[in-house]
């Protein structure tokens, strides 16, 4: 019996490793397209844009010469400008949204020394009033795609607690890519009302699966 134990302790952690290394090298891939996403958060919507500096670096290289990632104070405003250009937010009635990046960092992560790459996180915070109504509105988007016709955006809402959508599932309303045309369509954003039981009734559903997941692993350790 305690043979057997010490061979399950030993599977447990040869699997708990495998597991680790697999999570490490699948979150320190490199991101080859671009993600906007909303989060719902009553009185205001926020909008986070993540970009891969390496592919925005390549966009950007012939109109400015020399651009630093690495380099805050060289490469903030000259974003600033670029995603002021070619990312918009227009109400339900046509109203055009004044938008300011409230922040802007460049997050650097290891694929393997000496290998790294990069990503741009882009941060809007936009107000819900009378003039605009946060659970309808356009997104217009086409930074990258414009001048790279392989690059695409895809767009959701990574958090909304009153309709059940977290950042482990989220919800995906659409990617921003050239047409036949080769221009980038708008997408419309329509948030439901939602309620504090949909809320609970989502944790329920991930609670559940989340115990029906461990109980296969551990059943699959014990009779393995």
């Amino acid at each position: 019996m305690n043979f057997v134990l010490k061979v399950m302790n030993i599977r447990l952690i040869i699997l708990c490793f495998c597991l680790l290394c697999f999570k490490n090298k699948v979150s320190a891939h490199p991101m080859p397209y671009s993600l906007v996403n909303i989060s719902a958060k009553g009185s205001s919507i926020k909008i986070t844009i993540e970009v891969p500096t390496s592919i925005l670096e390549e966009v950007l290289k012939n109109e400015y010469k020399g651009l630093n990632f690495r380099n805050s104070n060289d490469y903030k405003s000259t974003v600033s400008k670029y995603f002021n250009e070619h990312f918009n937010i227009v109400s339900s009635v046509g109203a055009r949204q004044s938008l300011n990046i409230d922040s802007m960092i460049v997050i650097e992560k290891n694929i393997g020394l000496p290998d790294y790459f990069s990503e741009l996180y882009i941060e809007y915070n936009l107000q819900v009033n009378k003039d605009f109504d946060g659970k309808n509105f356009l997104v217009l988007y086409d930074g990258i795609i414009h001048q790279d016709g392989s690059h695409y955006a895809i767009l959701m809402v990574k958090n909304d607690f009153q309709n059940g959508v977290i950042p482990e599932d989220p919800q995906i309303l659409g990617v921003f890519k050239r047409n036949t045309n080769q221009y980038v369509d708008p997408i419309a954003v329509k948030i439901n009302e939602g309620s504090k039981w949909i809320a609970f009734s989502k944790m329920v559903s991930l609670g559940m699966h989340h115990i029906l997941a461990g109980l296969d692993h551990f059943y699959y350790l014990l009779f393995y």
